[in-house]
């Protein structure tokens, strides 16, 4: 296979890198006005593919100075149960962002627990909110 002449190859190390290292300076600006970043996870029952992920957010997380917490929860927990403790988060001033991880159990909607999160703590963009602002380039 043979690429036209104008395309090259993206190395996404690199492009990472500079991504981490200018959140890193945020974060400890942030830091040094009393607002510390802190992610925070969310997982749903036992799953262990989810746990590659977690540990790989942690140290990118670590990498540029953003607190990172898991919280599991049991996979028999409702939406409702769910919900609250998601707004529970939207309303803590220490969290600045929340992730939901995948696969969710079945029983429970993704896309309504994707709109519970605040879209100002919505660290995915995936809150409609997010996404309409991703759409109309509102960022």
């Amino acid at each position: 296979m043979s690429l036209p002449d104008d395309s090259r190859y993206l190395k996404g190390g690199p492009v990472a890198q500079r991504i981490i290292a200018a959140v890193r300076e945020d974060a400890v600006i942030a830091t040094a006005e009393g607002f510390p970043p802190k992610l925070v996870s969310i997982t749903v029952g036992d799953t262990a593919a989810v746990d590659v992920y977690v540990r790989n957010q942690r140290a990118k997380a670590a990498l540029a100075g953003i607190a990172f917490e898991e919280r599991r929860f049991p996979a028999d927990i409702t939406a409702g149960e769910l919900e609250a403790a998601i707004h529970g988060l939207n309303a803590d001033p220490r969290v600045t962002g929340i992730i939901i991880q995948r696969p969710v159990p079945a029983h429970i909607p993704v896309k309504t627990l994707q709109a519970a999160v605040h879209p100002l703590k919505d660290a995915e963009g995936m809150h409609p909110a997010s996404i309409g602002n991703i759409v109309y380039n509102q960022l």
